[in-house]
C-alpha cells in the first residue's frame, strides 16, 4: 500500500476520426506510444531501452508505476493513418507536459487520428499550427489556402511533384487532341471544404470581364494519384465554357467553406493563374509568327538576398530543381519588384540558391538570354520571381505538323532574325515520305543537324514558309498567360520582335513613345519605325507597311505620333492595334534600348 501511494500513472484513448469533424468516433487498436520525460527525451525501462506500450482493442492504453514528475507521451500512427490532434491541441503526435501526481492516474490524454488521407481543410490546419488561409510562409505566388486547395505545399514555392508551382495547365486532350482540357491536382478530401469554380472570358482586359461555371462531376475526371491527391481533368474546355473561335482564356477560383458548409459562408477565395489558347492559321508562303504564352511554372519566391552570381532565397531547399536543367534551359522571370519583366538564363541550382548566368551581349542569337547584361544587380533582393522553361524549334514549330522533303527549295522553313543576321531552318526528310523522320537543319550545315532544340527566347519573332500548295495549317499555342511587365531588349538597328501578351496591342500600348525613349524625328529614315509583313493579313502578299514615330520639336513640338509611311495627312495611329497578339514585326531603333519594357496590359 505505502509503495502504491509513492506512484502515479497516465492513461488515454487512441481514437479515429471516421467523419471529418475532429472528433473521436472508433478506437484504434495497435497503436504504438512511448513515455518522454519532460523535455521530450524517451524515459527508459530496466534494460535500457525505451518504454513504451500499444494501445488496445478499446484504444485505451496506459503507463503505470511512475515515479511523481512531468512526462509526455508520443505516438507512432500505423500504417494509413495520420495523426490530427490531441489533449494539448499542440504536436499531434506528442503530449507533453503531462504530470503525475502519487497515487493518482492522470486520465484523458486522448490522440485522434484519421484514416488514410488529411480529409478537409480543418485537418489541414491541424497539421500545420498557427497557419491561416491568407498566410504565405514560403512567400511564392500562392497563399495557403490554394497551396492547400491544389495540393502544394504550404512551405515550398516548387510546388507539388505533379505539376510544379503551376496551380493548372491546359493542353490538347489526350482523348480528344481537338479540343483542350484543363489539369489540376487537388487533396481527396478538398470537396468537403473546397468549391471549384471555372471562370473563362473571350479576351483579356483592364480588367478582364470573367464569367464562371461550377466544376460538377460531369465535367471532369479524377486519378487518384496514390499519395492522398487525386489529378483532376476537366474536358473539353471549349465546349464548357463556349469559347469556339480558335481563342480562350481560363482560371481557376477555389471558395472555401470552413465548417462544410454548415453556415453557407465564404471564408476565403483564392484565383490562380490564367491559361489561355489561340490558333494561328497559316497560309501559303510567307507569314510571321510568335507565341505570347508561358510554359508550365516550376518555383516561385521572393528573392532574400543576392550574393554573386546567385540568388539566394532563405529558408528554402532548392535542391530538388537541379534535376529540373537536365532535361530543359530555364530562365528566371522577375514578376514584381524593382527589375519586373527582366529575364536571367539560369546555370544551376544547390541548396538554397539559384545560379544564373552572366550575359555579356543582350543582343546575340546564342544563349544566354539575359536583359541585364553582367552580375544581377543586389536590388534583386524582395523582388518576386518565376522559374521557367524556354521553348524550342521543336515546340513552337512540331515538325511532323509540316511539310518536309530532301530539298531545301521546297520543304517547309523558318527564318530568324536576331543580332542583325538571318539564320534559315528547313524542315528535313531523310526519306521524303516519313513525317517521323522530319527534323529541322539549319541551312548553313552540311551534315543536316537536328536543330529542333534550338531556344526560341521570350520576344523572338519568326517567319514560317509554308510552300506546299493544300498544305494550309492550323497551329496552336496555349499555356500560362504572363501578368508582370515584359522587357524586350532592342538593339541598335532592326530587331524582329514579338510581345508578351495574347493580346492586340497599338505602340501606345507597348510604350512606344519618346517619354520611353524611342527616338521621333519628322524623317523617316532617322526616326524609330516598325514594319508589318502584308502576308500576315493576306495570304501571299509581301512587302510591309511601314510606320515612324513623327517628332515635329523643334518647329512643331506639338506633332508627336506615329504615323503611316506615304500618308500624307500623317493620321495618328498611336492607339490602333497594329501589333497582333500572334505575330511579330520588325522594330527599328536610332539608339538601341536594352531595357525596352512593353507594361502588361491586362488585369485579372
Amino acid at each position: 500500500t505505502v509503495t502504491y501511494l509513492q506512484v502515479g500513472a497516465i492513461a488515454g484513448t487512441v481514437w479515429e476520426d471516421s467523419d471529418a469533424d475532429d472528433i473521436g468516433d472508433a478506437p484504434i487498436e495497435g497503436v504504438i506510444l512511448s513515455l518522454v520525460d519532460a523535455n521530450g527525451n524517451p524515459v527508459l525501462d530496466g534494460n535500457n531501452q525505451p518504454l513504451t506500450t500499444v494501445s488496445a482493442a478499446d484504444g485505451t492504453y496506459s503507463f503505470g508505476n511512475l515515479p511523481p514528475g512531468t512526462y509526455g507521451v508520443t505516438q507512432m500512427p500505423p500504417s494509413g493513418y495520420v495523426s490530427l490532434l490531441d489533449k494539448d491541441g499542440d504536436d499531434p503526435n506528442e503530449i507533453r507536459p503531462i504530470t503525475v501526481v502519487a497515487g493518482e492516474t492522470n486520465e484523458d490524454n486522448d490522440f485522434v487520428l484519421i484514416s488514410g488521407c488529411p480529409s478537409g481543410w480543418a485537418h489541414w490546419l491541424q497539421l500545420h499550427p498557427g497557419e491561416t488561409a491568407s498566410g504565405d510562409p514560403d512567400a511564392d505566388a500562392y497563399d495557403n489556402f490554394a497551396e492547400f486547395a491544389f495540393a502544394m505545399p504550404y512551405d515550398q514555392g516548387a510546388g507539388s511533384q505533379w505539376l510544379g508551382s503551376t496551380a493548372w495547365v491546359i493542353q490538347p486532350s489526350s482523348v480528344n487532341p481537338d479540343t483542350i482540357e484543363g489539369v489540376f491536382v487537388r487533396p481527396k478530401g478538398a470537396p468537403l471544404n473546397v468549391t471549384y469554380t471555372l471562370q473563362y472570358a473571350s479576351a483579356l482586359g483592364d480588367p478582364t470581364v470573367w464569367q464562371e461555371v461550377v466544376i460538377t462531376p460531369s465535367m471532369i475526371t479524377t486519378l487518384d494519384n496514390g499519395d492522398c491527391t487525386e489529378t483532376v481533368t476537366i474536358h473539353d474546355l471549349e465546349s464548357v465554357t463556349g469559347l469556339t473561335s480558335g481563342e480562350g482564356f481560363v482560371r481557376l477560383k477555389a471558395v472555401l467553406d470552413a465548417d462544410g458548409g454548415n453556415d453557407g459562408d465564404i471564408d476565403h477565395v483564392s484565383m490562380v493563374e490564367v491559361e489561355g489558347w489561340t490558333d494561328t492559321d497559316f497560309g501559303i508562303c510567307c507569314k510571321t509568327y510568335n507565341v505570347p504564352y508561358l510554359l508550365e511554372t516550376r518555383f516561385t519566391g521572393t528573392v532574400s538576398s543576392v550574393n554573386e552570381q546567385s540568388l539566394v532565397f532563405t529558408g528554402q531547399d532548392l535542391t530538388s530543381l537541379s534535376a529540373l536543367l537536365a532535361s530543359g534551359t530555364y530562365y528566371l522571370e522577375v514578376t514584381s519588384g524593382d527589375h519586373e519583366g527582366h529575364r536571367f538564363d539560369v546555370d544551376s541550382i544547390s541548396g538554397n540558391g539559384i545560379v544564373l548566368e552572366n550575359d555579356s551581349d543582350l543582343y546575340a542569337a546564342t544563349a544566354p538570354f539575359n536583359t541585364m547584361a553582367g552580375a544581377p544587380p543586389s536590388t534583386l533582393a524582395g523582388d518576386t520571381v518565376a522559374l521557367r522553361r524556354h521553348r524550342t524549334l521543336d515546340e513552337i514549330l512540331p515538325p511532323g505538323g509540316f511539310d518536309a522533303t530532301g530539298d531545301e527549295e521546297t520543304a517547309d522553313e523558318v527564318q530568324v532574325y536576331a543580332n542583325g543576321l538571318w539564320t534559315i531552318y528547313w524542315l528535313y526528310d531523310e526519306n521524303d515520305a516519313d513525317p517521323s523522320t522530319s527534323r529541322w537543319v539549319d541551312s548553313a550545315d552540311g551534315l543536316m543537324r537536328d536543330m529542333g532544340g534550338t531556344i526560341i527566347p521570350p520576344g523572338q519573332g519568326l517567319f514560317f514558309n509554308n510552300r506546299v500548295v493544300g498544305s494550309e495549317t492550323t497551329l496552336l499555342a496555349y499555356g500560362e498567360v504572363r501578368e508582370n511587365d515584359f522587357v524586350r531588349p532592342l538593339r541598335t538597328g532592326n530587331s524582329l520582335v514579338g510581345g508578351g501578351y495574347p493580346i492586340d496591342q497599338s505602340a501606345l500600348d507597348r510604350s512606344m513613345t519618346l517619354s520611353e525613349g524611342f527616338f521621333g524625328s519628322r524623317d523617316f529614315k532617322t526616326a524609330d519605325s516598325f514594319f508589318i509583313w502584308k502576308g500576315d493579313a493576306v495570304d501571299g502578299r509581301s512587302g510591309y507597311d511601314s510606320y515612324f514615330l513623327i517628332n515635329g520639336a523643334p518647329l512643331n513640338p506639338a506633332l508627336i505620333r506615329w504615323a503611316r509611311v506615304g500618308d500624307s495627312t500623317a493620321t495618328p495611329r498611336d492607339e490602333e492595334a497594329l501589333l497582333l497578339r500572334n505575330r511579330a514585326v520588325f522594330v527599328r531603333s536610332k539608339d538601341g534600348m536594352p531595357e525596352y519594357t512593353m507594361p502588361s496590359p491586362w488585369a485579372p
